[in-house]
């Protein structure tokens, strides 16, 4: 069963090593690992040929390319169309795996039913100040938990190769949050058809000050709030039986980014996505008091909003 690996990277000469030594460290073979340089001018590319002429070998085989159109949804696009494997593992150029990751999967599927589409798993997040936490993960609902937590961002998982095809892959419309858009139409279209892999984590998440993510969220608002809007239309658009339900935990986010707008100091901004999506939900009374409280909760600082969230709407 050949695994195709694929890793955009983007001025990660510093950093992108430690990713690829993980990945050659992997205790599973066959794997094809492809490279996508976004247009770097950090010599991040004379790197990765390096790596490929020191390590390629007939069970580890190494694409690397250039995609000059700049974005990580382009990126990750255009390297999935070179991929050979059955399964598909989407990888970021400063994060690491684990020796036992990759053959964790093939176990795990080869011990599946047959129709499994999807593995996902547990990762820790290593902070900026070195301090390391496991990231939320649950075998309860998907869609909600992807909603809440994105449990499936874009380290967290392996998915059959036929399936990705058949969601269209990576939406190049938007800049940020864009695993978490993918992770709900995955989550959507195949939560009965996913395993979760319940070990210790395998994937460690660097924390980075240029993140895509951002460290604003007033700055980055017309991409986020795009990125809810093409959420709940994924949902509208969805088989599921309880969409109008889900589609109140897409509000709820709605609700806790105009409280992130006002910690930044943008209360106009803040108030015209919070007054918008409160009359869209007044008329559920348990919202209408929730949604005040959720704002203040999140705008002080506190934590717990999804919990409280999910205590409401069950």
């Amino acid at each position: 069963m050949l695994f195709s690996i694929i890793i955009p990277t983007y001025n990660r000469r510093e950093l992108i090593g430690r990713t690829l030594n993980s990945v050659l460290e992997q205790d599973y073979r066959p794997l094809q690992l492809i490279l996508v340089d976004n247009n770097s001018e950090d010599n991040t590319l004379e790197s990765l040929n390096e790596f490929k002429e020191k390590n390629e070998a007939s069970d580890f085989i190494i694409e690397v390319i250039t995609e000059k159109q700049h974005g990580a949804s382009i990126a990750r696009n255009t390297g999935a169309k070179l991929a050979k494997g059955e399964w598909l593992i989407f990888f970021d150029s400063d994060d690491v795996m684990q020796p036992s990751l990759i053959s964790s999967y093939y176990n795990a599927i080869a011990t599946s039913p047959e129709d499994t589409k999807l593995i996902y798993t547990k990762a820790r997040n290593i902070q900026l100040n070195g301090s390391a936490i496991t990231l939320p993960f649950s075998k309860g609902d998907l869609v909600v938990n992807q909603i809440l937590h994105c449990i499936l961002s874009t380290q967290r998982y392996t998915i059959r190769h036929d399936a990705y095809n058949t969601l269209g892959g990576w939406d190049e419309s938007i800049s940020r949050w864009i695993d978490w858009e993918l992770g709900i139409r995955v989550a959507l279209r195949y939560a009965g058809q996913a395993i979760p892999l319940d070990v210790e984590p395998l994937i460690y998440i660097y924390s980075q000050e240029d993140s895509i993510t951002g460290t604003s969220f007033a700055k980055q608002h017309q991409t986020l709030e795009k990125a809810l809007d093409i959420v709940e239309q994924d949902i509208r658009n969805s088989d599921i039986s309880n969409k109008d339900k889900v589609i109140l935990y897409v509000e709820h986010r709605r609700i806790v980014l105009a409280a992130e707008y006002y910690k930044e100091g943008y209360k106009e901004l803040a108030e015209e996505l919070y007054n918008s999506t409160y009359m869209r939900c007044k008329h559920i009374w348990q919202l209408r008091i929730a949604f005040p409280y959720l704002f203040w909760h999140v705008r002080l600082g506190f934590r717990g909003s999804a919990t409280i969230i999910r205590l409401i709407l069950g």
